[in-house]
């Protein structure tokens, strides 16, 4: 195979990501894959989980994956994150299921066994130098806070037709206009689990101005948005008159299409 770190045909790829090509046989054949030494994602999404900058920052010790699907993001911020505890959470048990599976693979091991399938801890068994614990969770006790919560909401994917080209014809307008109600809801409730000083990002992958900078005017209309402040990207990432928002485009990145908001909640953190 022919493997490319950091850049290629122009394209930069977030920080740890391999770029692999002209495969002889199927990636996940490879028994790398199977003994989990890496995860296969697009680059757009491991873009997500580097707007959260959990590198090398001990202050994120609970972070929140709330809509974490089938848990690609969960296993980009364990390899990341330092000395933390990330609760893995989705109100379909189905896609957590799917998490739990690929926790073995990947080098976690649960600490009970017997535990029910929401109350059980999975632990690192590999030596990753970052001491991350794995809670996989359908419901949210609404008392607790995070250091950091990721809202990766449920979206039209119109940022993945490129891999899904018939999904253009299931787009309506009427169901839009319900995902962005929906997309508001999770991202206002979402705010309210952010401790002092954490960080809350908001992402999809579409690149439809109603389910992202519309959703992101209308969380900053509202009343919970006044205790965050805007956290900014840099200058060349920033979109129009956004500097805490980024569009990553298919065309200028060779990912997926995603987009990227991201705030600071006033305060300071405990620890």
């Amino acid at each position: 195979p022919r493997v490319v770190i950091g850049r290629s045909e122009g394209f930069v790829f977030p920080n740890g990501a391999i770029h692999v090509s002209r495969l002889s046989k199927s990636i996940w054949s490879s028994k790398a894959w199977q003994k989990g030494y890496f995860e296969v994602q697009d680059a757009g999404s491991q873009f997500i989980v580097q707007s959260l900058e959990l590198r090398n920052n001990t202050s994120h010790k609970r972070i929140l994956d709330l809509c974490a699907g089938n848990g690609g993001k969960t296993f980009a911020m364990a390899s990341t994150a330092y000395n933390c505890h990330i609760v893995a959470h989705d109100i379909v048990e189905e896609r957590l299921r799917q998490i739990k599976g690929s926790l073995a693979r990947v080098g976690f091991k649960a600490e009970d066994e017997n535990a029910r399938f929401n109350e059980t801890i999975f632990a690192s068994e590999v030596v990753m130098n970052n001491n991350c614990t794995i809670q996989i969770e359908t419901s949210l006790n609404r008392v607790c806070s995070f250091d950091t919560v990721l809202v990766d909401a449920p979206c039209s994917s119109s940022g993945v037709l490129r891999r899904r080209p018939s999904q253009r014809w299931d787009l309506r307008a009427e169901s839009i206009e319900t995902l962005k109600e929906l997309q508001l809801e999770i991202l206002i409730n979402a705010s309210s689990l952010v401790g002092p000083g954490g960080s809350l990002v908001y992402s999809t992958c579409s690149l439809l101005r109603s389910e992202n900078e519309d959703v992101v005017q209308g969380f900053e209309n509202s009343k919970l948005s006044d205790d965050f402040t805007r956290w900014n990207f840099g200058d060349k990432l920033r979109i129009g008159g956004l500097q805490h928002a980024v569009t990553i485009l298919p065309t200028e990145n060779g990912s997926d299409g995603f987009f990227i908001a991201r705030w600071k909640k006033k305060g300071h953190s405990p620890n």
